[in-house]
């Protein structure tokens, strides 16, 4: 279905999660949305407090728990405070990975501006920048 210019126009942004399971799948890794939202009270409930998604590495088998945000201003960096502060954080990153992706369209002034993802992890040391279109 082709959409006229308006139609176009008004098409709402890719949430984050699809943004990082899009970028999941492109690298083969198999990944799914953990975090749920409860109707009554308005509030979404992440898992253990602190994932959002939970992905596989295909090739170790090992476990990625992801938490996903806006990457503008230090967002990124107390959502990293935050799940550290939970006992259960310390736990998991024995066993598992831990990675923050944070999402911003990025680009020089007058051009185009791509999203671009932000990647940390655990203990807040930067992994290799991705970008997406």
């Amino acid at each position: 279905m082709k959409l006229t210019p308006a139609q176009a126009k008004r098409r709402k942004p890719t949430p984050l999660n699809a943004r990082t399971l899009q970028w999941f799948k492109a690298r083969g890794w198999p990944a799914q949305v953990v975090e749920h939202w409860i109707p009554q009270t308005h509030i979404r409930r992440d898992l253990f407090g602190f994932i959002d998604i939970v992905a596989m590495d295909p090739n170790s088998g090992r476990l990625v728990g992801v938490q996903v945000t806006s990457g503008e201003g230090g967002n990124l960096r107390a959502r990293l405070r935050k799940a550290q502060a939970i006992p259960f954080f310390t736990l998991w990153q024995q066993a598992n990975d831990v990675e923050f992706h944070g999402w911003a369209k990025r680009g020089a002034k007058g051009k185009r501006k791509l999203w671009t993802l932000r990647r940390l992890d655990g203990n807040g040391n930067e992994l290799a920048p991705e970008n997406t279109h």
